[in-house]
């Protein structure tokens, strides 16, 4: 195969997903032969494109881009909700006898709008039961053997290893640190990790327990009532979004890390998060309230799962779990372990080893 053409939905994603993009495309690049990125989005306001979402017969995306290299032998979309005009330029594709692969990040998704914005899925719910019959394989992050009735290629998220630095701490037992990086929606469920402070504070614990949480969203303000409440105003620091220097001073403080511990309140029981993957490239222990694929891996001890439910964290097996990871044990030694770890399992060239396989090999279509 000559040229991969990468089809992306939307092309003003946030840096973190915008970095991932960039991977992708280069991994598949030197694995493949050429990765073309082509962006579809057209340039709307937030506003305009939610418009463009509801009304029947409109569209926020430029399909003629992509029917304007036709014809083409691979394809990859990145999916952001399908409409029926995606469903006709998938098609014209399909006739072309190419392999067409789309990612879905997240599944399921239904659950992730409430109220009327859940209206933005409607054209979606209709279209894309049309995938099955134009796409050859769903590249997921869950655990689904078909998706749409499209078989699968399940993976995991990757980490730009490289690119991450180690946090670099110093142990300090007198304190454990916890950090969590996210756009605070309802499904990270940080109140879970707040509230279970605020229960031990309240029933005479002891043990200093620190809670960074970077970046903003819906949930900020309730997790502003939640300290206010609990009156955790020296032990939880919102942060506010950071990037660069900035949050890695904020890592530089951390002993573990938080991964989603909401996701069962959008309908999710399997997660594969970006941020998990980032979490162990700098060399930290990982917390969700979700299974992952750190599940698979039951002789890792740098992996706590709580119940997918609303209970609170117990701090007292929070503290049970630093004590097991740190105490007497170098803080190098925990770091290296956790970032090779990371690089075996969760590089790109090994997460996407299935999906390039499956572009490469002759009798997959």
């Amino acid at each position: 195969m000559d040229t991969l053409y990468f089809i992306d939905f939307r092309g003003n994603w946030e840096s973190g997903i915008e970095k991932k993009i960039s991977k992708q495309c280069e991994v598949m690049s030197r694995s493949i032969g050429r990765c073309e990125r082509i962006n579809i989005s057209r340039n709307l306001s937030p506003i305009l494109r939610k418009m463009l979402y509801m009304l029947p017969f409109l569209t926020p995306y430029d399909y003629k881009k992509i029917l304007k290299i036709l014809p083409m032998q691979g394809c990859y979309i990145r999916y952001n909700k399908i409409d029926f005009r995606g469903i006709l330029a998938i098609r014209k594709i399909h006739k072309k006898k190419c392999k067409i692969v789309i990612e879905i990040p997240t599944f399921p998704y239904d659950n992730e709008l409430t109220g009327i914005t859940r209206i933005l899925y409607y054209k979606d719910y209709i279209s894309r039961n049309l995938l099955k019959k134009y796409v050859n394989r769903i590249v997921t992050f869950s655990d689904d053997n078909t998706i749409f009735c499209v078989p699968t290629i399940c993976i995991s998220n990757a980490a730009d290893i490289e690119s991450i630095s180690l946090s670099n701490k110093q142990i300090n037992t007198e304190e454990i640190q916890l950090i969590a990086v996210a756009s605070l929606q309802f499904w990270h469920g940080y109140d879970r990790v707040i509230e279970g402070m605020g229960k031990y504070y309240q029933n005479g614990g002891l043990a200093k327990i620190i809670f960074h949480i970077v970046g903003d969203g819906d949930q900020l303000n309730y997790y502003k009532q939640l300290i206010k409440k609990y009156r955790l105003q020296d032990k939880v620091f919102l942060h506010g979004r950071k990037t660069g220097t900035a949050l890695d001073q904020i890592y530089d403080l951390a002993d573990i890390a938080i991964d989603s511990m909401g996701r069962h309140r959008s309908g999710v029981f399997y997660n594969s998060s970006l941020k998990g993957k980032e979490y162990l490239a700098k060399g930290l222990p990982v917390i969700s309230g979700v299974k992952t694929e750190l599940d698979s891996y039951p002789d890792f001890p740098y992996y706590l799962r709580i119940p997918a439910d609303d209970s609170i964290l117990d701090i007292d097996s929070l503290i049970r779990f630093y004590k097991k990871i740190y105490i007497g044990v170098s803080r190098n030694e925990v770091q290296n372990q956790i970032r090779s770890f990371c690089e075996k399992n969760f590089s790109f060239q090994a997460c996407y080893d299935k999906v390039i396989q499956f572009f490469k090999d002759d009798d997959t279509l």
